[in-house]
């Protein structure tokens, strides 16, 4: 089964407040295509652990682009256990979703000049900047990460 998802919603903030711009994720998307095996980007169920046993992978990311303001991709599910498991979710209309795990380095935030800014009490403002894409879990729908997310079969 393959069907075209929304991995993120981009200059809007995520459900946890996070902002994610074009301009940013154009550089990692382009850089995320990059350096993908042949075959796509494999992705498992969320599990808190993150775990990485193979036997947790249930779909695998293909053609990831920026179209507009989103991130898209096309998702295959994969004829794995989790991946039956997924399938057999969707076709019985569990609302599941993709919440997308990046890589997020801190920095701290630079005004024009640039000079590192600080807050009234000399601490540094941090900002999130994002470095990689590494993949999308699938989760319930009301654990998404932004809107927009919700996977949907068959439209």
């Amino acid at each position: 089964m393959k069907v075209e998802v929304q991995l993120m919603k981009l200059d809007t903030p995520s459900i946890n407040g996070r902002v994610y711009s074009k301009e940013t994720m154009e550089e990692v998307v382009k850089n995320f295509n990059e350096s993908q095996i042949k075959g796509g980007t494999l992705g498992q169920v969320e599990d808190l652990s993150h775990p990485t046993d193979l036997k947790d992978l249930s779909h695998v990311f293909e053609n990831v682009r920026i179209e507009d303001d989103k991130v898209m991709a096309t998702m295959k599910i994969l004829d794995t256990p989790k991946g039956k498991n997924v399938q057999a979710l969707l076709e019985s209309d569990v609302k599941l979703a993709l919440a997308p795990r990046l890589m997020i380095d801190k920095q701290q935030k630079i005004n024009e000049d640039g000079q590192p800014m600080t807050d009234e009490n000399g601490q540094p403002i941090m900002e999130n900047k994002v470095v990689n894409l590494i993949s999308c879990d699938i989760v319930l729908d009301n654990e998404k990460a932004f809107e927009g997310n919700t996977i949907k079969i068959g439209d």
